[in-house]
């Protein structure tokens, strides 16, 4: 078997290789549409794979955030069990990569997968609850406090003021990394994008919150995802969560759309609880763990 840096030669054996194993792993930049825009780039996705002969039987794949300095897995499999042969790609994938720290996610139930990981000196770092909720068509009731109101996103006008709420109240979420105005700017762009889909939530003329709904394919089908919900910490324990919820799930209303889903870290109860109130039901527990070059 020979560890090689993927050249353009194997894409289509990498993708393919991507396209038999996601439904076994972390599938979240895995799917037809995050493929589809994969290229060989060995600075924004350092990429390694095994060949045995001319199939691959291992690969490690980074999406790297250069700004933050951390990057996340893509696939990180081998259909060989050895840990000697993980140890090799993590630290070929990692050769030259200026990054801090490497995440990885994966479904609760991998215990052996994860038990490879402490072998590996990955760390835990949190559980994810995963949660989804159906929707029947109608929309449901938003009343917000005197004063607020909510209002489309307008783009070439509001990513400033995107960028600065939900830095500022994701500050002290775990996980969570401060988006670059560069990345706000490019939301229109992204095949997740969802026309109208995020809205801004104002007091008087500030914005002091904002809630983003996306959507993707699941087993052929179009589902939304509810993703930031966020508001200012002066501004929060005032029910504006919930409303702001509600007007997510009215967009998907709006399009259509029946199914919902959205991820709360495990430790944030009074969120989990919000959206449980909401209709929303647990789905599955996701891992996530972290490595420190």
């Amino acid at each position: 078997m020979i560890l090689q840096r993927l050249a353009q030669t194997d894409l289509a054996l990498f993708l393919d290789f991507c396209k038999r194993y996601r439904d076994m792993v972390d599938d979240s930049y895995l799917t037809d549409d995050e493929l589809a825009l994969f290229v060989v780039d060995m600075v924004k996705f350092p990429t390694v794979i095994v060949k045995d002969g001319l199939a691959i039987v291992a690969a490690a794949s980074l999406i790297v955030d250069a700004e933050n300095r951390v990057a996340r897995f893509r696939i990180f499999h081998s259909e060989a069990s050895e840990d000697s042969l993980y140890r090799e790609m993590l630290e070929a994938v990692l050769a030259g990569c200026a990054v801090d720290a490497v995440s990885i996610y994966g479904d609760h139930d991998r215990v052996d997968f994860f038990m490879r990981l402490a072998r590996l000196q990955f760390e835990f770092e949190r559980f994810i609850f995963v949660m989804r909720r159906e929707i029947d068509g109608s929309q449901v009731p938003v009343r917000l406090p005197i004063g607020y109101r909510l209002r489309p996103m307008q783009f070439d006008q509001d990513e400033v003021i995107y960028q600065q709420v939900r830095n500022t109240a994701f500050a002290g979420l775990a996980g969570s990394m401060p988006l670059s105005l560069e990345a706000v700017a490019q939301l229109p762009d992204q095949h997740e994008h969802l026309d109208n889909g995020i809205l801004l939530l104002c007091r008087e003329m500030a914005v002091v919150g904002l809630v983003r709904v996306t959507k993707y394919e699941e087993g052929g089908k179009v589902t939304t995802a509810i993703e930031p919900i966020c508001i200012l910490p002066d501004y929060q324990g005032q029910g504006l969560g919930r409303h702001l919820l509600r007007a997510g799930l009215n967009i998907s209303a709006a399009h259509g759309i029946s199914t919902c889903t959205l991820c709360v870290n495990a430790d944030n109860k009074r969120a989990a609880l919000l959206y449980e109130q909401e209709g929303f039901t647990f789905e599955h527990i996701v891992q996530c763990w972290r490595y420190a070059p």
